[in-house]
């Protein structure tokens, strides 16, 4: 993709991917939406998705991601729309979304999450939807969505 510096959206779809690499993504700096549902994906690298500056919408549904490691998103502030539907999350850890600050729409539909740490969504003040549904949810703190003075609509049920 080193060449395509003007594409704005890549869907990659139905296909057998099981690993990004690092510099996959280099030269999609303008990058706005991508669409990588139902691969084979087990684990994201942290660093895979730092050329992505300009990205606004990723879609990682129907794969196999078991985390979301802490620093994944460090370079995208300008994403607004993130869906992790149905893979196997089972912890939304403290720093999983700790850089999307200006995340709007939050889909982590049908995986297999018991624990939602108390300061998972501390940073998302602008986000307005988040939907959980479908998850295996144990506990939830009483503080786990105080930050977000822009929430319109929680789904978590089962």
């Amino acid at each position: 993709f080193l060449t395509l510096n003007k594409l704005t959206s890549l869907r990659i779809i139905y296909n057998k991917i099981h690993d990004i690499e690092l510099d996959a993504f280099a030269g999609l700096a303008s990058l706005k939406r991508l669409l990588l549902n139902n691969n084979k994906i087990r684990t994201i690298r942290t660093g895979c998705f730092d050329y992505l500056h300009n990205l606004e919408r990723l879609d990682l549904n129907y794969n196999f991601i078991r985390q979301i490691d802490d620093f994944l998103f460090k370079n995208q502030l300008k994403l607004n729309t993130f869906s992790i539907n149905y893979n196997e999350l089972d912890e939304i850890h403290k720093n999983s979304f700790n850089h999307l600050i200006f995340l709007e729409e939050l889909r982590l539909v049908e995986n297999k999450v018991t624990i939602i740490n108390e300061s998972a969504f501390k940073n998302l003040e602008t986000l307005k939807k988040i939907d959980m549904s479908y998850n295996l949810v144990e506990i939830l703190k009483n503080f786990t969505f105080a930050n977000l003075i822009k929430l319109e609509d929680i789904n978590l049920d089962n």
